[in-house]
């Protein structure tokens, strides 16, 4: 990004992140000063940095910090409310405090308002997500570090664990009820059952549940996709996903990928990880979450499936948020809105909108 004084590098940005860090983390001003002035950075007695005669300004005081990049390339203020930043006279706008966060982008060209202060619906803040537990006959297989079941057992207790108030979670089970043959397939294929109630997050509660499962039938996916769709369905929260646990593909004659699809277009995203699968089941499940806009990870032990359950839980706490940095660039996802930044660009998708603002000029 340029301001009218020259370009802002990335040795200045990366300067102002770590007096910031430092900062707020009591580092005072002579630690700070050795590797201030490396970058050509100047601190005032007062307390405020120089870059160039106009090029930044940076204050940190009682009000938190304020930075200044050229006359009117860009205002950050970080203090009481938040996060004020400003791009350009009349170019962008990013405001993230009490309100939540809203967004000019050109004199007339667009604004976005997220979460208005106005909204006092708190049920709105929450996120739903129904995590789906595969009791197939198949998951008392064994992998690195015990039996499937043993250690998806394991994982759901460390997911439940560090998944945050606001969210609400219910649990689903299938292939615990029939078993692996013929004459048990329907009453396999059925059995589908809620075992946690939609609702916050009780630890101790879901492992009882969970630990009561034993591996029996079939692989109803299709089926359990749609008793959690008629869960989250009753549900008003702001974001609504679905994990599926699973060692296994569709065996009782639905078709997954399609259902996936279709709870897309409902704003409900579905992730997946595949515990100990082969190759053919592990790209029905990566489908799966493909056409369902969320992510899939393999797992093949139980370490792998515990860090696979750490990233689902960090994206579930952030209201299924991801964010991916490559080089200067960075993609933002959280629901159905996609915002892809780098140097001279800022785009953001949604279902009905694109926005693509070229701030270089700036």
């Amino acid at each position: 990004m340029k301001n009218k004084k020259g370009s802002v590098s990335i040795a200045l940005i990366a300067t102002i992140v770590v007096i910031l860090g430092a900062t707020a983390a009591g580092v005072g001003y002579f630690a700070l000063k050795k590797t201030v002035n490396k970058s050509g950075v100047n601190i005032n007695k007062d307390g405020s940095i120089e870059v160039g005669k106009d090029g930044a300004q940076i204050k940190v005081g009682k009000d938190g910090a304020q930075i200044k990049v050229g006359e009117d390339g860009a205002q950050i203020k970080v203090g009481e409310d938040g996060a004020q930043i400003k791009v350009g006279e009349d170019g962008a706008q990013i405001k993230v405090g009490e309100d939540g966060a809203q967004i000019k982008v050109g004199e007339d060209g667009a604004s976005v308002s997220i979460n208005e202060k106005n909204n006092n619906d708190k049920k709105n803040e929450s996120v739903s997500t129904v995590l789906i537990f595969d009791a197939s006959g198949s998951m008392s297989q064994h992998i690195s570090g015990g039996s499937r079941i043993d250690v998806a057992k394991k994982s759901v207790a460390k997911y439940v664990k560090n998944l945050k108030d606001s969210v609400n979670i219910s649990v689903v089970a299938y292939g615990h009820k029939g078993n692996s043959t013929q004459a048990g397939k329907k009453e396999s294929c059925e059995g589908i059952e809620e075992i946690y109630y939609m609702g916050p997050a009780n630890a101790s509660v879901i492992d009882s549940k969970v630990n009561a499962l034993k591996p029996n039938g079939w692989t109803p996916i299709t089926a359990s996709l749609q008793k959690a769709e008629e869960i989250l369905s009753k549900s008003n929260s702001k974001s609504k996903s679905i994990l599926l646990l699973s060692d296994g593909k569709e065996t009782c004659g639905g078709d997954p990928i399609t259902y996936a699809k279709k709870l897309k277009t409902e704003g409900i995203t579905i992730d997946v990880i595949g515990l100990g699968v082969d190759d053919k089941t592990k790209d029905q499940l990566n489908s799966i979450s493909i056409s369902g806009g969320g992510k899939y990870i393999s797992a093949n032990s139980d370490k792998d499936l515990f860090m696979a359950v750490d990233d689902m839980g960090a994206k579930i706490n952030a209201g299924n948020l991801s964010i991916d940095l490559n080089g200067n660039n960075a993609t933002i996802k959280t629901g159905d809105t996609k915002i892809n930044v780098n140097d001279t660009k800022a785009k953001i998708e949604t279902p009905n909108t694109d926005i693509d603002s070229d701030f270089s000029s700036f």
